[in-house]
């Protein structure tokens, strides 16, 4: 398989302990906060909002500190930051103070140009 350029699928379950083990990759995004650090990708994170810091109290006991754990671990090793609002964005620049070049606003969704041949939601039935 490799002779054809592909990869056999590889858990990584027990290979985080051992970065030598994961595969390669050139960026490693975390959907939700934090990404398993990895030795030779880029890191990104994606940040909904900072509710855990503004209601720690409606989170189980632990979370809201893990949570803002790994969002000051991610602006320290120089991840990117995406936010997705400006209210968030805002947000992040005032708690954490990540460099400005690295945490930007990226709305949620699909750009225009991929949505080619898709009518509008309004012609499928669904509400507008």
């Amino acid at each position: 398989m490799r002779g054809l350029g592909l990869r056999p699928w590889m858990p990584l379950a027990g290979r985080l302990d051992h970065p030598w083990l994961l595969p390669r990759a050139d960026v490693i995004h975390g959907p939700n906060f934090a990404a398993p650090a990895h030795p030779r990708a880029r890191t990104a994170i994606t940040i909904h909002d900072l509710a855990f810091r503004n209601f720690p109290e409606q989170y189980p006991a632990g979370v809201a500190e893990e949570l803002d754990c790994a969002v000051r671990d991610a602006v320290r090793r120089g991840a990117w930051i995406l936010c997705d609002s400006d209210a968030t964005l805002a947000d992040v620049r005032e708690r954490y103070h990540p460099s400005e070049e690295r945490c930007r606003r990226v709305y949620l969704g699909i750009d225009d140009a991929y949505s080619v041949g898709f009518p509008p939601i309004s012609e499928r039935g669904w509400p507008a």
